[in-house]
């Protein structure tokens, strides 16, 4: 058996999203100790206003606590010494008169200034900025109030004595989706990078643009702080409407999974393929006879520069536009008048739809109550979403979807009392991952050596690796077209080349 720590470092990338870490909220000046789990001291105070303050967080029984993980006060990790290569970020926030009875002053640099001896700094895992201000503005935490720029004491924020508020932001380090990502940071957790601007060292990350949470770019997804595809969704759509039927699901790009493009759509004098030129990865679904299509649009299917309706001509349908009801914002809908051939999910631009007969009734999984659920994992939700729609749990294949980050191919399959299900992802460098359930006997690591030559138990040289547990075997290609192994080349044999009866 293959060593079975290479198999996890493969795939944790595409199960597991980013940890994140830094200021969650207001601080605040307690007596005793800070909450547990929730809070991490900075510095001990003499109370809660009027008070001077200890670095020592343990000398005085007040504590200066602020919400969040991975806080600390130490001042070796600077961010614009550090060039980006240290794991904390930490900014000065002000200076004080001593190690403990100490007032506190502004951290001030224009020259003459004579500053207290002591620095002290908030520190986090990611970037931080602060600032005084008299209030602290949207997108910013107070820290604590100070009574004047310099021989100043100290209060709590949520008292409303003293003018001066140190107010503080994090910013959160994140990638640019794509095939060659670019670092910077952005506001809050749940947002992705969309752009940069300048370069990671200058300390302005107000330069770095940025998604909220369940906004897209191109088929990219902003999902809780992490980029996946819409493709994702559609496919989790389809894999609920097979349910627990035999099936087949497969996403690809369009020239993949449509097995002919080039032909001309009657009545238009265009191919199908440049009619599909908005379109991004197709995913098709198989079962009980039924062909079942789905994709992601890049402008809304009524839009004038969108042609996509007029590829459906081409199986009967008449459709000039896509009626959906007002109220199916966030989720797949009938468009009116296809004769339950086609369903829209507006709030993604994603349509499904059936080139032969009608799809026929489904619980639609409500995309748009992902929204407001960032302390849940969207494994979650979508288990509470599916289960309050259709009184059971959702099925185990759209649950394994709903795990995914970015991929390029996907591939389900189910019957007979067997499962393969995989992904493929990444660039020049990629990674398949195949899972099988209910081979019995069958050895599916014995397959997989062929690929390697012999079983190599180096973990460093291994590219093909296999693992079997309980539930059956895990399988990772990782390599790219100039190494030893092409995870393209032996996806077919895979996935779609096993035989499930």
């Amino acid at each position: 058996m293959m060593k079975k720590g290479l198999l996890i470092a493969l795939l944790i990338f595409a199960s597991i999203p980013t940890a994140l870490a830094g200021l969650d909220g207001q601080c605040i000046i307690r007596q005793g100790a800070c909450s547990n789990n929730e809070e991490e001291a900075i510095l001990s105070a003499t109370g809660a206003s009027n008070a001077h303050v200890s670095m020592n967080t343990t000398f005085y029984g007040y504590k200066v606590c602020c919400p969040g993980t991975k806080i600390g006060s130490n001042c070796t990790d600077e961010y614009y010494r550090s060039q980006g290569t240290n794991s904390a970020f930490s900014t000065q926030i002000l200076r004080l008169s001593g190690e403990k009875n100490a007032q506190v002053e502004e951290i001030h640099t224009q020259s003459g200034w004579n500053p207290y001896p002591n620095s002290t700094c908030l520190s986090t895992s990611s970037l931080i900025t602060c600032e005084y201000r008299s209030s602290c503005q949207k997108d910013t935490y107070c820290v604590m109030k100070i009574s004047n720029d310099t021989n100043a004491h100290v209060q709590s924020c949520e008292k409303a004595a003293y003018p001066i508020s140190l107010c503080c932001s994090t910013f959160f380090e994140k990638e640019t989706p794509g095939e060659n990502p670019i670092p910077g940071f952005c506001r809050h957790k749940t947002q992705c990078l969309n752009s940069t601007k300048g370069s990671i060292f200058q300390n302005n990350p107000d330069n770095f643009q940025c998604v909220n949470d369940t906004q897209y770019t191109g088929n990219s997804y902003c999902e809780l702080g992490n980029w996946t595809s819409r493709t994702k969704f559609v496919a989790m759509q389809m894999a609920q409407i097979a349910g627990s039927d035999p099936f087949t699901l497969f996403c690809d790009t369009r020239e993949n999974t449509l097995n002919y493009v080039q032909y001309i759509v009657p009545g238009t004098g265009n191919t199908a393929s440049s009619l599909l030129s908005g379109t991004n990865n197709f995913c098709v679904l198989n079962y009980n006879g039924k062909v079942i299509f789905g994709t992601t649009l890049n402008s809304d299917i009524n839009s004038q520069d969108n042609h996509f309706i007029e590829t459906l001509s081409t199986n009967g349908l008449s459709l000039q536009n896509c009626n959906v009801p007002a109220n199916a914002e966030g989720r797949f809908a009938e468009c009116g008048g296809s004769g339950g051939k086609v369903f829209y999910a507006k709030g993604l631009q994603a349509v499904i739809y059936s080139r032969d007969s009608a799809i026929g009734s489904f619980n639609p999984i409500i995309f748009s109550e992902l929204q407001n659920q960032q302390q849940e994992t969207v494994f979650t939700i979508i288990k509470k979403i599916i289960r309050r729609l259709s009184g059971t749990g959702p099925t185990e294949q759209a649950l394994f979807i709903s795990k995914l980050q970015m991929f390029d191919r996907l591939y389900v399959a189910q019957g007979s009392g067997k499962t393969v299900r995989g992904t493929l992802e990444g660039f020049q460098t990629k990674t398949a991952y195949v899972q099988y359930k209910g081979f019995g006997s069958l050895n599916i690591c014995n397959y997989v050596k062929q690929y390697n030559g012999t079983e190599n138990t180096n973990p460093s040289q291994t590219e093909a690796i296999c693992e079997q547990d309980s539930e059956g075997f895990s399988v990772a290609v990782h390599g790219s077209s100039t190494s030893g192994i092409d995870p393209e080349e032996v996806w077919t044999d895979l996935t779609s080349s096993v035989q499930l009866s």
